[in-house]
């Protein structure tokens, strides 16, 4: 869950354990240095020079905010969110395509150290090495999901072939492949068709394997495409049956 502070301005000092700190704590930006640090920040972050790779200086640019700390809570996750924003912004890429967030996650421990070695060492090789290395671990993920949803795909559509082309079915199998949790409310309004045939079609899609209802609640029930979910979120917890 988020707390409802995250994205807030600090009101507050905030810190981190550190041995090597005194008092055994890293305090991060003072209060009143907030504004100045986030300025410097992002003339950093903002310009451009031929000679330095842009996904280098978002990796030193991460670095900074996270020393700044400039929000009460969600510093990492909007830490990470900027680095492709940005490099979109910049038209360093055409998308907002690279993140390391799940990278991250699946090792938070290494992403600290390597943020506490830049910090002690004033030399940023390794962290850079670090980030460079993240980015590109979600980049060939990413690409695999891509197959293996031309997989599932074609499962699908080999699972529903006796169905007519221009049946609810078919739409809802559309659906499912961008949208991979909705409601029977969400599926009309996204596919068209009354409640009843887009009902029926998911009931369909349930029995072919395809879908399933993970929560047996009888109004506004959630319709579930297990495949799709698991594949673009390895992390997320399973509900209950």
């Amino acid at each position: 869950m988020i707390s409802a502070s995250a994205g807030q301005w600090k009101s507050r000092r905030n810190g981190t354990p550190d041995q090597e700190a005194p008092g055994h704590v890293f305090y991060y930006t003072r209060l009143d240095s907030v504004p100045a640090a986030m300025a410097e920040w992002a003339a950093f972050t903002m310009i451009s020079e031929p000679r330095v790779p842009e996904l280098v200086r978002q990796a030193a640019s991460h670095w900074m905010f996270e020393h700044i700390h400039p929000v009460s809570d969600g510093n990492g996750r909007i830490g990470r969110l900027l680095v492709p924003i940005v490099l979109r912004i910049k038209g360093a890429t055409t998308t907002a395509c690279a993140f390391f967030g799940e990278a991250v996650h699946e090792d938070k421990q290494l992403h600290v150290e390597a943020l506490r070695d830049g910090r002690i060492s004033g030399d940023l090789t390794g962290w850079t090495r670090l980030m460079l290395s993240l980015v590109a671990r979600t980049a060939r993920a990413n690409i695999e999901r891509i197959d293996a949803l031309r997989t599932i795909e074609a499962q699908w559509r080999r699972a529903t072939s006796g169905f007519r082309r221009d049946s609810a079915v078919h739409r809802l199998v559309e659906l499912a492949l961008t949208r991979p949790a909705f409601t029977i409310n969400d599926a009309v309004r996204d596919i068209g068709g009354t409640f009843a045939s887009v009902n029926t079609a998911a009931r369909r899609l349930v029995d072919a394997g395809i879908l399933s209802v993970p929560r047996d609640e009888r109004r506004e029930r959630i319709f579930e495409a297990t495949a799709i979910l698991d594949l673009f979120d390895r992390f997320r917890r399973r509900s209950s049956p």
